[in-house]
C-alpha cells in the first residue's frame, strides 16, 4: 500500500512539474486563452488570431493561411508593420525590438538607390518551405502590386522556433535579372552566405543587433549587385503581359517567343531579309537594264572649274562612351534550394532559400 501511494505522489509531482513548464513558457497571463487542452495537446489564440500550439514541453505558433485571402492581409497588414509605397517591414518574430525605426529607414534608402521595391519580413509563425516560398510571392504581390513595371525584393528571415530554419529571398519581374538564383555566379547563395556569419542556427537564441547587422548586410549586397549590373543570358516570362523579358548583351528585350528560340528566329530573319533584299534588287536592275555608268566627270566644264582650296567642316560630333562594370564578388555556391514553384507563384516570381 505505501508503495502505491509513493508511485502516486511521485506521479502527480512529475505531472505539476510539467504544467509549470508548460505555464512559464506560455502564461495565461499574457493574453493567451486555452481553448483545447487534453493530456499532450494543448491550444492558444490570442487576439490578433495567432494560434499556439503546444505539444508537451515544446511548442509553435501557427502563421495565418497563407493561401486564404483573410490569412494573407492578417500576416501582411496586423501588427503595426512599417512601409512606404516602395519600403515594408514587419517583425512578427518581435526580434529586433527598438530597432525597427532605424532598420527601415536603411530599407528606403536602399530601395532609393536600386529603384526596386524592398520588403522585410521576420517570421514568427510557422510555415512550411512551401509555404514560406509562397508567401513570400503572395506577401510581395499584396505590398506592393503585380503590375508588369513592378520589380519586388522580398527576404523573409525565419525565427518561428522550428529547426531547421528556411530563409527565403524572391524576387519579381526584373529584380531576377540583378539577384538571380541561376549559374555559377549564384547571387543569392552569396548575399546568404554573407548574411550567415550574423544569422543564429536554428535553436540559438536571435540576438537584435545581429539580426540588424545581417539585414544591413542584405541591403549592401542589394546595391553591390544592381551597381554590378544585369547577368546575361535569364529570361522570364512576365505574368501581367504573357510576354518573356530576355537579357542579351547587358540589354532587355520583351519577346513574345521563349528564350531559347530567340537567336535561332533572328538569324533566320536576316536571312530571310538578305535573301529578299537580294531578290528585290535583282528584279529592279532588270526592269531598267542601264547601258552604262552615269559619271559626274560628264557634267563638269573643265574650262570654268578651278578647285582651288578644298577643306572639311564637321558640323556635328559623335562620341560613343561604353561602360566597364564588374561584380566585387567572385563566383561562389551555397545551400540554395532554388525557386520552387507552384500555382501560387507565378511565372513572374523566382528565388532561392536556405536552412539554417
Amino acid at each position: 500500500m505505501k508503495k502505491i501511494i509513493s508511485l502516486l505522489l511521485v506521479t502527480v509531482s512529475i505531472l505539476s512539474f510539467s504544467g509549470m513548464i508548460v505555464s512559464a513558457k506560455y502564461p495565461y497571463e499574457d493574453g493567451y486563452s486555452q481553448s483545447n487542452s487534453d493530456d499532450d495537446y494543448f491550444e492558444y489564440s490570442d487576439d490578433n488570431g495567432y494560434h499556439y500550439v503546444i505539444v508537451g514541453e515544446s511548442g509553435f505558433r501557427h502563421a495565418p493561411d497563407v493561401y486564404s485571402e483573410e490569412g494573407l492581409k492578417e500576416a501582411v497588414e496586423q501588427g503595426n508593420p512599417l512601409r512606404t509605397d516602395h519600403a515594408y517591414l514587419k517583425d512578427e518574430a518581435g526580434v529586433i525590438k527598438g530597432f525597427k525605426t532605424i532598420t527601415f529607414d536603411k530599407i528606403k534608402n536602399t530601395a532609393e538607390k536600386i529603384d526596386m521595391n524592398i520588403a522585410v519580413f521576420i517570421g514568427g509563425g510557422y510555415r512550411s518551405d512551401r509555404e514560406t516560398e509562397d508567401f513570400t510571392a503572395l506577401a510581395g504581390e499584396k505590398i506592393f502590386g503585380k503590375d508588369a513595371d513592378t520589380n519586388t525584393v522580398f527576404l523573409y528571415l525565419d525565427f518561428e522556433g522550428i529547426s531547421p530554419s528556411y530563409d527565403f529571398i524572391d524576387t519579381f519581374n526584373d529584380a531576377y535579372f540583378y539577384y538571380s538564383d541561376k549559374g555559377e555566379n549564384n547571387r543569392i547563395d552569396i548575399i546568404f552566405e554573407d548574411m550567415d556569419k550574423y544569422l543564429p542556427a536554428s535553436g540559438q537564441e536571435p540576438k537584435a543587433g545581429d539580426i540588424c547587422d545581417a539585414i544591413d548586410v542584405f541591403l549592401n549586397d542589394l546595391v553591390l549587385f544592381k551597381n554590378a549590373g544585369m547577368e546575361n543570358d535569364l529570361y522570364y516570362k512576365n505574368a501581367a503581359t504573357n510576354m518573356y523579358r530576355i537579357t542579351i548583351f547587358g540589354n532587355v528585350i520583351t519577346s513574345p517567343i521563349v528564350y531559347k528560340y530567340f537567336v535561332p528566329f533572328l538569324l533566320a530573319s536576316i536571312i530571310v531579309g538578305i535573301f529578299f533584299a537580294m531578290k528585290f534588287g535583282s528584279a529592279v536592275q532588270r526592269q531598267y537594264k542601264f547601258r552604262e555608268s552615269a559619271d559626274a566627270a560628264e557634267y563638269v566644264s573643265g574650262k570654268n572649274t578651278r578647285v582651288t582650296l578644298s577643306n572639311d567642316t564637321f558640323i556635328k560630333e559623335y562620341t560613343t562612351k561604353t561602360k566597364i562594370e564588374s561584380s566585387s564578388h567572385s563566383g561562389g555556391h551555397y545551400h540554395s534550394s532554388g525557386s520552387h514553384h507552384s500555382s501560387s507563384r507565378s511565372s513572374s516570381h523566382h528565388g532561392g532559400g536556405h536552412h539554417r
